[in-house]
């Protein structure tokens, strides 16, 4: 499997595509994929041409890297089932996408150097909270405008169906990162949800200019700095994206995540909470 690689793509997301990438990895989980969990020997007969020590190796990797769990079920007979985590079903997403944008032969694009400081920045002091927290908002942005994307018969097919395909899976792992987050946050010291609060403000920010980039509008044949002015003057444009965030503030609000520093912060950029 050829998947595209890039300097401009997160380095956690292009070590997971190397992991896809490798030999066996991608064919494993996506049989893996199609099932609740598979015994050894089922597996390895859907993978005739795979030796026993090679899937075994296989099975390992994914395993340390936190794609596939191991699921063990006393016995007597001991029986092991082998099944992708919820980290190893989204990589499946990952996948789709890097195969799309090979296919149109567009992006990724970069950030902007200020804005890849601080994506680098975020994500060196990364914790668990912090990650569904990101994770969250940057979904549930995506997720709305992709429903918007789908219904747009003048957007291209390869992408409506791209976009289908993510808004029906993505669903499941929503509510998932909704149940992490109320199972974190409430743990927190106080000093440190008001820290998240402002990550989630700057994080929407960097979100939202992330969808506007100079190569992006060149690539498509169009005057970059007036093609830039008319994206960030762009009344609908930002009344969409109001609309997105109006739909998962109401979650980080009731978390504690929406604080009277952090609202400076969404009016500083234009939104409204």
């Amino acid at each position: 499997m050829k998947l595209r690689r890039s300097d401009h793509l997160c380095p956690n997301f292009q070590a997971a595509l190397d992991v896809l990438a490798r030999p066996w990895n991608g064919l494993i989980m996506a049989t893996l994929a199609e099932v609740e969990s598979l015994r050894f020997s089922a597996l390895r007969e859907q993978l005739a041409a795979m030796g026993d020590r090679m899937l075994s190796l296989r099975l390992k990797e994914l395993e340390t890297r936190g794609l596939v769990e191991r699921r063990v079920s006393p016995g007597p007979p001991v029986k092991v089932d082998y099944a992708l985590t919820e980290l190893g079903d989204e990589t499946r997403h990952s996948t789709m996408f890097s195969l799309m944008l090979d296919k149109l032969d567009r992006g990724p694009y970069a950030f902007n150097p200020v804005d890849r400081f601080a994506t680098d920045l975020l994500r060196a002091f990364s914790t668990e909270p912090l990650a569904y927290v990101a994770v969250l908002f940057v979904e549930e942005m995506f997720d709305a405008l992709q429903r918007y994307g789908l219904r747009d018969e003048t957007v291209q097919p390869l992408c409506r169906q791209t976009f289908r395909i993510h808004v029906v899976e993505e669903a499941r792992h929503m509510r998932f990162a909704r149940d992490e987050l109320f199972r974190l946050i409430p743990r927190l010291p106080r000093v440190r949800r008001e820290a998240l609060a402002g990550v989630v403000a700057i994080g929407v920010g960097l979100v939202s200019r992330s969808m506007r980039t100079p190569q992006m509008y060149a690539d498509a044949g169009l005057d970059v700095k007036e093609a830039m002015r008319a994206a960030r003057t762009n009344p609908n444009g930002r009344a969409v994206l109001q609309e997105c965030i109006d739909r998962f503030v109401p979650v980080y609000d009731e978390l504690g995540l929406v604080t009277p520093a952090s609202r400076a912060l969404w009016r500083a950029q234009g939104w409204t909470v």
